[in-house]
């Protein structure tokens, strides 16, 4: 048994970060229905070409919405498009 403990011990450590993993991605559930309204509403001004008013769009955005990796990208598109 003393052999085998060291393996013992990392065995349950992977078992118990697998699980930890996988409830730390169930918690992040998809966006509001306020942050997909705001992101169609973004994608479409930047289909009219209207990259200034996007930027100013997404970045009204409130702090915890801003957070959305979706908002990134199309503020970085916006950005590129202007």
């Amino acid at each position: 048994m003393g052999k085998l403990s060291p393996y013992f011990v990392t065995l349950c450590l992977s078992v118990m970060l697998s699980f930890s993993v996988v409830f730390a991605q169930d918690k992040g559930g998809s966006a509001s229905a306020a942050t997909t309204q705001l992101l169609v509403q973004a994608q479409k001004l930047l289909e009219e070409a209207k990259a200034d008013e996007a930027i100013k769009l997404l970045r009204g955005a409130n702090n915890a919405v801003s957070s959305e990796p979706e908002i990134a990208y199309l503020l970085g598109v916006a950005y590129h498009l202007k």
